[in-house]
């Protein structure tokens, strides 16, 4: 029986999730659908390849198509492999794109380059700020340890003594800010992962898993790996049912005690006993807010008029409604600005007098803008000035826009501190359960709540989701917009947004009221 190839997309997953990469191997439909739910519209390749092309932009890169003729037509492993050893005889300085294929194993590296020694160093790029955690140790990131550790596996065997064994990480340097035009040495950090790597005893072990379990049946493969309180999107093949434990907010922090209550088939919230809720008592606040939400789940909906009232009334009018949208990219599309900075490039607002009366404002970026700066200006001069409460659906976020800039237009400091010291955030009357209803399905999104609460949906519009909206807002910068899409649709959106705000809060108004 002919094995399946091993990319090193299909050997990390595997390390990081077998199920996942199960599907991969033998649902590429399924495959594909989780991913787009788990990652909405970004566009992972167009991002990566920002990055790779300006690391090409550090030295002139011989592509492996345009060297060896290869092309991708062909059967793309073992011709690949051969175009890249015929590319390599010609002894380039850096190679992009070369693929290896040593038994079923096959990897295309981002970069080969040649060091001092006449040996070539593997690079590989990442779209990231950072490559380590944020622990003490401040160790690689898992994913990167595993997919680098395959490469150079991979190369030892193909490369022998043509390969350096060094392994580098280039990533953009979070601390870079664009001044006109991009400079590649300033926005690209290297980081030397060869001594982070996993042992080639590891790497075998995993690949003879991967040999022995990835073309099981369903049946067979869960046997061998048993649901281990992952995405249950990833492992059963479908979002989690309303009313079941996966619905619980920060189920996260306590996987053991979830998957002990899975493994004793207690899934529906209201079947749990109180010798059930003991199983998963905790001192961990983050758990104690997992415990009082079951048991306010078995009590049904619950509303704190009280303490709700006291919130709203202390509220001073006018109110300002407002939300932004941005863009975000690994290479900075606008001065003074961050590799991925959140860029504000369009705002609403719902404007509430004490009367109820409402006011809307709205603006939008240009096609072919080199700055926010008329964006920024625009949302000044419908504030007017600060003295009044904000409300917002997700306080850091906006608070952290504020703060990004003011660092770039410091005319407006003043203005945007005063915003965010007045700033009060809606869902926090449901992040700590003053107003619980099952039906909000474990969140506090406003999504969640607004269909439960109103009639408004996001369900019919084009565009529908903050990740498709900062897409289209990129591509409506470099006046690439598809036809298909309207600015029209892009400030509905973001009206949408204020407009739900205004909705929630009304319907609790009413409801302290009656």
């Amino acid at each position: 029986m002919e094995k399946t190839i091993i990319t090193k997309s299909l050997f990390k997953e595997f390390c990081e999730n077998p199920k996942l990469a199960r599907w991969h191997k033998n649902d590429y439909q399924i495959y594909n659908k989780i991913n787009q739910d788990l990652y909405w519209a970004m566009n992972g390749a167009l991002i990566g390849q920002e990055v790779e092309n300006m690391v090409k932009k550090l030295r002139e890169a011989k592509d492996i198509s345009v060297v060896s003729g290869y092309n991708p037509k062909w059967n793309f492993h073992k011709e690949y492999h051969d175009a890249t050893q015929k590319t390599i005889s010609f002894g380039p300085k850096i190679i992009y794109q070369a693929g290896f294929l040593w038994d079923n194993l096959f990897v295309k590296c981002d970069f080969l380059k040649l060091n001092d020694y006449w040996k070539y160093d593997l690079i590989e790029v990442k779209a990231k700020n950072s490559v380590r955690k944020t622990n003490k140790n401040e160790s690689l990131l898992d994913e990167l340890v595993t997919d680098c550790s395959f490469q150079k596996y991979v190369l030892q065997k193909t490369l022998w003594d043509k390969f350096s064994g060094n392994v580098w990480i280039y990533h953009l340097n979070k601390e870079y800010t664009r001044q006109w035009d991009i400079i590649p040495n300033e926005i690209i950090a290297k980081t030397n992962a060869t001594e982070e790597l996993f042992t080639d005893d590891w790497i075998e072990q995993q690949i003879e898993m991967i040999n022995k379990t990835i073309t099981l049946s369903k049946q067979e493969f869960e046997k061998i790996f048993s649901y281990q309180w992952e995405n249950p999107l990833i492992y059963f093949w479908e979002s989690p049912k309303k009313w079941t434990i996966w619905n619980i907010p920060y189920f996260k922090t306590a996987k053991k005690k979830l998957l002990s209550l899975y493994q004793l088939w207690k899934i529906n919230i209201l079947e749990l006993w109180v010798k059930e809720l003991e199983l998963i008592s905790s001192k961990d606040v983050l758990e104690n807010g997992f415990q009082k939400y079951v048991k306010m789940f078995q009590q049904w909906i619950q509303f704190d008029k009280e303490k709700i009232s006291s919130t709203l009334n202390n509220l001073e009018f006018p109110l300002f409604f407002y939300d932004y949208e941005t863009v975000s990219w690994p290479i900075p599309i606008f001065q003074d600005t961050h590799p991925r900075q959140q860029v504000m490039v369009q705002y609403s607002i719902h404007k509430m007098e004490s009367n109820g009366e409402i006011i809307h404002y709205q603006w939008l970026i240009s096609p072919l803008s080199q700055t926010n700066k008329d964006v920024v200006d625009k949302f000044v001069q419908n504030i007017w000035f600060p003295q009044w409460t904000f409300i917002v659906r997700n306080k850091w976020f906006e608070n952290s826009r504020n703060q990004e800039m003011w660092n770039m237009y410091p005319e407006y400091k003043e203005f945007f501190e005063q915003i965010n010291l007045q700033t009060f955030d809606l869902m926090d009357v449901f992040k700590n359960l003053d107003y619980f209803d099952p039906a909000f399905d474990g969140s506090c999104s406003i999504k969640k709540v607004l269909p439960v609460l109103s009639n408004i949906s996001y369900d019919e519009m084009i565009v529908s989701n903050g990740s498709e909206a900062s897409d289209y807002l990129y591509q409506l910068i470099q006046n690439k917009l598809p036809i298909q899409i309207s600015t029209k649709d892009l400030l509905d959106y973001c009206k949408q947004d204020t407009r739900a705000m205004v909705e929630i809060y009304n319907f609790l108004k009413r409801k302290i009221s009656s």
